[in-house]
């Protein structure tokens, strides 16, 4: 399963995961603390998925220009 961190909130880390269920975690405990920055949890373990996390941002990026090339 994949969790995007969609915040940070002083010492905490907000994921969401696809579900849309939340989890706070504590700073530390992820590498990279950049929103939309995408995880996987390996044995209580967040990993940064570099793959996943450039797919959505071209992703989102192609959805914004489609939907101001109509304007």
């Amino acid at each position: 399963m994949f969790y995007t961190l969609d915040r940070t909130e002083g010492d905490f880390a907000v994921l969401i995961d696809e579900n849309g269920s939340k989890t706070d975690i504590h700073v530390s405990s992820i590498p990279v603390l950049r929103a939309g920055s995408v995880y996987e949890k390996e044995d209580d373990v967040y990993i940064y998925n570099e793959k996943e996390t450039e797919k959505r941002r071209i992703a989102a990026a192609e959805r914004m220009k489609k939907l101001f090339s109509g304007l």
